[in-house]
């Protein structure tokens, strides 16, 4: 993997989410049902206990499957001593298009990591710069993609979906847990370019087509 053009943070932002302010889940609450809601909670679970050493409390899946079947985003916060708060806002999920998301290239080294954080500063950060309508792509210096902000990146290649390696530079996506990699791969922002499709993928907006977009 070479070296690729692409933006750089802002020295006097922030660069890393704080872990002080605890890891989440954020969930789908549509068609009168939590979508994927163990799922969530099992990585929910695994991630307060591997960065904290708390799990969330037993009666959480209960409070969670109250909510009504209107349309929702919900976000699941656990904070280092154990405590937990549930947010609940409207949210319509996009309606799908083939016309591509643009993914914007933002250099990250080591990547968000495996945890959901709370601290949302740094992707809404970045998220403003990538400019309206797009979704920031987080790479490696040396131009290994790793995940896009909120989503995970998966390649088409003739009839195979590619997605990354399962490492600790990314979050495990529960939404792409359900779709069909037959292969984990590193791939560059090359081979993003030269694949058949690029796809993202997330709780809240589901299968999307995206193209990269140099800067």
């Amino acid at each position: 993997m070479s070296n690729v053009p692409a933006a750089a943070l802002r020295p006097d932002g922030p660069t890393r989410p704080d872990p002080a302010r605890g890891v989440g889940a954020t969930l789908l609450v549509a068609g009168g049902r939590v979508h994927d809601l163990d799922a969530h909670l099992r990585r929910l679970a695994e991630s307060a206990g591997s960065a904290f050493g708390v799990r969330p409390p037993g009666d959480l899946r209960e409070e969670l499957l109250r909510l009504g079947a209107a349309g929702a985003r919900v976000r699941v916060q656990v904070r280092p001593d154990g405590s937990t708060r549930v947010s609940s806002f409207p949210f319509t999920p996009p309606v799908p298009t083939d016309v591509p998301v643009r993914l914007v290239p933002f250099v990250l080294p080591g990547g968000l990591g495996k945890h959901s954080w709370n601290d949302r500063r740094l992707a809404d950060d970045l998220r403003a710069r990538a400019g309206d309508g797009a979704v920031p792509l987080l790479v490696e210096p040396d131009g290994e993609v790793l995940e896009a902000v909120g989503a995970a990146v998966l390649l088409i290649e003739g009839d195979r979906l590619i997605g990354a390696p399962l490492d600790d530079r990314r979050l495990p996506a529960v939404s792409a847990s359900r779709l069909p990699v037959v292969a984990r791969q590193p791939f560059d922002l090359g081979r993003l370019e030269r694949a058949d499709r690029v796809v993202i993928t997330s709780s809240l907006n589901g299968v999307q087509v995206a193209a990269f977009s140099g800067v």
